[in-house]
């Protein structure tokens, strides 16, 4: 077969497309490595099931994205990287609203002291969702957004100082709640 051609005479070379590898041949490749990249939480179980996030969040992408043979496990990292950072960030939130909440108990790093944070976080949601809604969402305001006592204040047309009153009796209530659950 004569080589191509183009229309100044010049021969083209002849360009191959990288086929993809099949996605069970993705994981089967870089499972172990994935689990060990988010192994940096501490717990093989905490990353076991964030890299079985990261395996379902790339599959659903798989076909859609079509990542290169040659570059996919930057792909499939990256996915990893973001999930584990989500997973540090949800962590820290809620380590946050248990200590302001004065249930800073927060399990250890495996799947069972996980549940049980994520069991206290429940019932500080359900005691804050006992409150009046402004107590609500003074609540909001100051630990979901991370609102300053100024911006607190400005949001609800208050003083600063009436914010920060309004913030410490709000918490107050909810604590109270919560040790009567």
């Amino acid at each position: 077969m004569p080589p191509d051609v183009g229309h100044d005479g010049v021969e083209m070379p002849e360009v191959t497309v990288a086929q993809p590898i099949p996605f069970e041949e993705v994981y089967r490749l870089y499972k172990s490595r994935v689990i060990g990249l988010c192994a940096a939480l501490g717990s093989r179980e905490v990353a076991e099931d964030i890299a079985a996030d990261v395996f379902m969040a790339a599959y659903m992408a798989y076909e859609r994205v079509q990542p290169d043979p040659e570059s996919v496990h930057n792909w499939l990292f990256r996915i990893a990287k973001n999930r584990t950072i989500d997973h540090i960030r949800r962590s820290r939130r809620q380590q946050d609203v248990l200590n302001l909440m004065g249930r800073s108990q927060w399990g250890t790093r495996t799947v069972e002291g996980e549940a049980e944070s994520h069991a206290q976080l429940q019932r500080v949601v359900d005691a804050v969702a006992e409150l009046c809604p402004r107590d609500r969402m003074v609540i909001g305001l100051r630990i979901r957004d991370g609102l300053r006592f100024t911006q607190i204040a400005k949001a609800l047309g208050i003083s600063e100082s009436a914010a920060m009153s309004a913030t410490y009796r709000a918490l107050r209530h909810a604590q109270m709640a919560l040790s009567q659950a």
